[in-house]
């Protein structure tokens, strides 16, 4: 796996021009953002005891208090992530990721923590105790493992919110029976967190349409991707695994919704199974194929040996739609229905040597 990048790292002048006018786009028109007006009185308003009598099994207060504080935690730390990507403006000279993190993802970010604060003051914490673990949250030192050169660090953002939505969106369904109007607010931020990842990933999309070696750079980052609650607060983050499952998260379809982003980011089936081989062959944490000895005698093969990688990827996460063609009205030969039956075959195989969506995500 390829080291990160240095300052190197260069687009062409026209990726660069689509780039910042995306993020004149986005800045024209951020969507629905969340304004701190809609927070007033909203304490006041909720219930969140009545949510404890109706927690699914397994959950007991104290978790769900623990759930709501690594959401408020890791939210809470929007000047830590903000500063990475400042710095890779600086150091790439990239001027659009810079202007969209302090104009846009930013701010939005800022507000993301605020109901999460309220609805734990609403279960009894004190606002003191939630202000000082927010201060100790901001105050500590975050650790960004992966690279910081533009497509590793929106390829970072896109896996980023992506998880995040998922989460915000269990918990909007803990609160939906007994506490409605926390669950909209929550969900509020959930739909922001997919709005950012849908913009990462266009983002993404644009540099690797400019420079498809640039794959290596994104396996690099999907190897060595770490949620920033992990170093933040690892008390909580320990806990998460557990908590997703209890809270009903689904891990085929968390797997299936990042296999999605990067596929589109990428563009390409042959793309995608390149990088799948590329993370198998790292011998990381996080290998979307078992055996490194495998990815390694494929890798170098290319052409079909790629494109059939790519192709098990979308079908092990049921995305067989973005590889499949739309049906041939014309005659088809019986070589090349056989052809057809040994790719399929094939494809199959490689897909069922997939690890379970739930060994992949555990380790992010």
């Amino acid at each position: 796996m390829p080291a990160p990048a240095t300052t190197s790292f260069l687009l062409p002048a026209e990726a660069v021009e689509k780039l910042e006018s995306l993020v004149l786009q986005i800045e024209a028109n951020p969507g629905s953002m969340i304004s701190p007006s809609e927070y007033i009185g909203l304490e006041d308003r909720l219930d969140i005891k009545a949510v404890i009598a109706d927690l699914p099994e397994g959950i007991t207060t104290e978790d769900f208090a623990g759930i709501l504080k690594l959401a408020l935690l890791t939210e809470c730390a929007t000047e830590s992530y903000s500063a990475v990507f400042e710095e890779c403006a600086q150091t790439y000279d990239a001027a659009w990721i810079g202007r969209f993190t302090e104009r846009v993802w930013t701010p939005d970010e800022l507000t993301h923590y605020v109901p999460y604060k309220l609805i734990l003051m609403n279960l009894g914490f004190s606002e003191a105790e939630l202000d000082r673990k927010v201060q100790e949250t901001r105050d500590r030192q975050y650790v960004h493992g992966g690279g910081k050169d533009p497509v590793q660090l929106t390829t970072f953002g896109m896996i980023q919110e992506c998880l995040t939505d998922s989460w915000h969106g269990l918990i909007g369904n803990l609160l939906a029976k007994s506490a409605p109007e926390a669950a909209f607010i929550v969900r509020r931020v959930k739909r922001r967190e997919t709005l950012h990842a849908v913009w990462y990933r266009q983002m993404t999309a644009i540099q690797l349409g400019a420079n498809p070696r640039l794959v290596s750079e994104v396996a690099g980052e999907i190897c060595t991707f770490d949620m920033p609650s992990v170093s933040l607060v690892p008390e909580f983050q320990s806990e998460a695994l557990r908590w997703q499952e209890l809270m009903g998260g689904n891990w085929e379809a968390i797997y299936r919704d990042l296999i999605r982003y990067v596929a589109e980011a990428l563009g390409d089936v042959r793309l995608l199974g390149e990088l799948g081989l590329l993370v198998a062959t790292a011998n990381k944490k996080l290998a979307l194929f078992p055996t490194g000895l495998a990815a390694r005698v494929l890798l170098p093969l290319g052409g079909l040996c790629h494109e059939l990688m790519g192709e098990a990827l979308l079908h092990r996460a049921q995305l067989s739609y973005l590889y499949q063609k739309k049906d041939d009205t014309g005659p088809t030969s019986m070589y090349g229905t056989m052809l057809d039956r040994i790719r399929a075959t094939t494809r199959s195989t490689m897909a069922g040597m997939i690890p379970p969506a739930r060994d992949l995500m555990q380790n992010i």
